[in-house]
């Protein structure tokens, strides 16, 4: 964070700037904004685009309803600005048409379920003063080229006459402090064994005891490898996007304890054995995170590779043990291909500027292939194991302290080629990822694969 983006906030920095009220009428919501201080120009702390349009998704979903108020779309961010050029009032309302599609690099701001029960993601109504619109302008898609996150958070009240059900307490209203998911409408969370789950009644059978099977298993065999996670059991929230005719979608993230699942597309209505790979593939990448990107999470989005790649390396481990090694040798074949590819365009501290973002699951995958079969074999789950039993809590996990500890373990070899794919330069990476390959031992040809990756819509790297 540089000192002229710091040096831009308006308010002491350990005292909130601003909250909000979220409340249902019937199929839409209503934010009511207090702004506690005088700004011209209110930053909305998350922006992103959707996948389909790769379009903002608030001029979609919000509606303004004080005069003389704008929501703009300036560079890369959502902003509130007064039309007459003065302080935005310290109130203002926004109707809200709930926006169900997922985003890029960041959460969906309402899964919606078939019986209208709805979950709205807190963090979308937090906002920052800033000192104009130029700065917001200058500022790249990265969050952290912007201001830093207000502590304490912004406390953020959801309301409902039915009640509204946070961490497993439904009341009228409740208020969060973080970024929470609120559960608006009759759906209940039901537990069964270490997970707890809310799945779509309009989800086709098959996916919904397929998805209760996988997910039980997954947790099982991570917490075997892992160890216990220290976030507890985890929620998953299952929701059904509809029969969508042109479209199959996996969409997943997690957020602290919940893991966030999305599915839609026709095709889905009849169990085909690829469905049911690419179902079991994406379930089990989703869950590794519950460990790799929520326990160990990143510390600059640039480094999100670290947990995209763990947690893809993971479900490629699972799906050698749980499903069969001729799908991991599958897997591995793409992961080697696809990485060389993305190589070709650039290192990856800089592929996500460039869209690839792709290149932080298959190259990071990589990365940890390597990991797995450096000095006596079998490193990448002892490796991790060691790296969660420290951490007592959800730690960001920078790419200088991976190097570290893995130099420590005497990987000073796997340590150089992490920072090569980071940094570059790159010069005919196909060739040098094929030598990487051969030195380890590793039969994975650099040639095209048939990776069941290639059937999911590629899920952003947990925000």
């Amino acid at each position: 964070m540089s000192i002229l983006l710091a040096a831009l906030l308006l308010a002491e920095p350990n005292a909130p700037v601003m909250s909000a009220r979220i409340e249902r009428e019937e199929n839409r919501l209503v934010a009511t904004l207090s702004l506690d201080e005088p700004s011209n120009v209110w930053l909305f702390e998350r922006s992103a685009i959707d996948w389909d349009e790769e379009q903002p998704w608030r001029p979609r979903s919000f509606e303004v309803l004080t005069p003389d108020v704008e929501l703009r779309h300036v560079g890369h961010h959502d902003v509130l600005l007064s039309t007459d050029g003065g302080p935005v009032p310290s109130e203002v309302r926004i109707a809200v048409t709930p926006f169900t599609a997922d985003l890029q690099r960041d959460y969906t701001p309402v899964l919606a379920f078939t019986d209208g029960t709805m979950a709205v993601y807190s963090h979308h109504f937090v906002l920052a003063p800033v000192a104009d619109v130029d700065t917001v302008a200058a500022m790249t898609m990265d969050r952290d080229s912007g201001p830093p996150l207000r502590r304490p958070y912004p406390t953020v009240t959801f309301c409902d006459a039915d009640g509204v059900l946070v961490e497993g307490v439904r009341q009228r209203c409740t208020s969060v402090n973080e970024g929470r998911y609120a559960l608006f409408g009759a759906g209940e969370p039901v537990r069964a064994g270490p997970l707890t789950a809310l799945i779509d009644e309009g989800l086709p059978a098959w996916m919904a005891d397929s998805s209760r099977d996988t997910l039980l298993a997954a947790i099982d065999y991570y917490t075997e490898r892992f160890g216990t996670p220290v976030l507890g059991n985890p929620t998953a929230l299952i929701v059904w996007g509809g029969a969508t005719p042109d479209r199959t979608g996996f969409g997943g993230s997690s957020l602290d304890d919940m893991l966030l699942l999305r599915f839609e597309g026709a095709a889905l209505q009849s169990p085909e054995p690829r469905w049911r790979r690419a179902l079991t593939r994406h379930l089990l990448h989703e869950t590794a995170h519950y460990w790799i990107g929520q326990q160990v999470e990143y510390a600059a989005s640039s480094e999100a590779w670290i947990t995209e790649g763990g947690a893809e390396y993971a479900a490629i481990r699972a799906i050698g043990d749980l499903v069969s090694p001729g799908a991991m040798q599958a897997e591995l074949a793409g992961i080697w291909q696809r990485c060389g590819e993305w190589l070709e365009r650039g290192p990856l501290s800089t592929a996500r500027q460039r869209g690839d973002g792709r290149a932080y699951y298959d190259c990071g995958a990589v990365v940890h292939h390597l990991l797995d079969h450096a000095d006596s074999g079998d490193r990448y789950f002892a490796f991790w194991a060691e790296q969660l039993a420290a951490m007592p809590a959800p730690t960001p996990y920078p790419l200088a302290r991976f190097t570290t500890n893995l130099e420590t373990e005497g990987l000073a070899t796997a340590a150089s080629i992490i920072r090569w794919m980071n940094e570059g330069p790159i010069e005919d990476p196909q060739r040098l990822l094929a030598g990487l390959a051969a030195s380890a031992g590793l039969d994975v040809p650099v040639a095209p694969g048939d990776s069941l990756s290639a059937w999911i819509a590629p899920s952003s790297p947990t925000p």
